[in-house]
């Protein structure tokens, strides 16, 4: 929903995810971008990443892209192609991002790519997520890009920690980092999407309407089948679903090993697990 948001500004984009900046670094960070072959070839290469087809881009059209203004570095060839999803678009680009899960683990390597770049880093309270592992992975999914999702609690719990304190130990404390919560979203979409603005030092720019935010929604069909409340009003019923739907059990086993760090984060947590 924060993508889609953030896509309404007409200055902003944010593509669907994929990873290829992370994927392609090893073999292409230090190239001769002069050398118009490498420009084809790249291109090339960026077509063939997982997802990537869900942006829609002519590999010929990237190629262009890529001539019109030879890449300094790496990096710049990675953004030249995010600031050709935009203008495929009708944008003009200031500043462009990317919603991915994946980069919890590479967080480091886009320090590396992009020193300049600021981070959104949203959390939600990890007994929502386990309902929400547990309900996708009973649907009948179809795509090939499904989500591949345990059920089991702990491995939940302990996945859900890592990943969070992997970003924190890294990001946290500096400027250009900002933390928000899925539930503070969904609550006040227009107070926490305003707190994400000012920390992407993004100015001009009115929350968008229901109606036009779900205009501006791009979100490509296949991820749509466990992504569909993007298609709707917003929906505050995932908000402690927890209390109805886990057992006791299994709350305490996720309470167990992400307690603390519950409750750094602003979530409420059992008294046995304090």
């Amino acid at each position: 929903m924060l993508r889609s948001l953030l896509n309404g500004h007409p200055d902003l984009v944010v593509p669907p995810e994929c990873g290829f900046a992370i994927w392609l670094k090893p073999d292409w960070y230090d190239v001769d971008w002069t050398d118009p072959e490498i420009r084809r070839t790249f291109a090339e290469a960026v077509q063939r990443c997982r997802k990537f087809e869900t942006w829609s881009i002519p590999t010929e059209r990237l190629i262009e892209e890529l001539d019109a203004e030879v890449p300094k570095d790496y990096s710049d060839a990675v953004s030249r192609v995010y600031e050709t999803f935009g203008r495929m678009r009708g944008k003009h680009i200031r500043d462009w991002g990317d919603k991915n899960n994946y980069y919890v683990a590479h967080v480091a390597e886009l320090q590396q790519l992009f020193p300049q770049a600021r981070y959104i880093h949203i959390v939600r309270d990890v007994r929502d997520v386990a309902c929400s592992y547990q309900e996708l992975v009973a649907r009948e999914i179809q795509s090939k890009y499904r989500p591949q999702l345990t059920t089991d609690p702990a491995a939940i719990a302990s996945e859900w920690v890592r990943n969070n304190q992997a970003v924190m130990d890294i990001l946290e404390g500096i400027d250009r980092y900002h933390r928000m919560r899925y539930e503070d979203l969904v609550a006040d979409v227009g107070r926490t999407l305003k707190s994400a603005l000012v920390a992407l030092e993004v100015e001009g720019f009115e929350p968008l309407t229901p109606e036009k935010r779900l205009k501006a929604l791009d979100e490509p069909t296949e991820f749509l089948q466990w992504k569909e409340k993007l298609s709707g009003p917003v929906d505050t019923s995932s908000i402690g679903r927890y209390k109805k739907e886990m057992s006791k059990e299994s709350i305490a086993v996720i309470e167990g090993i992400c307690g603390p760090l519950l409750k750094r984060l602003g979530y409420e947590v059992s008294r046995r697990s304090l």
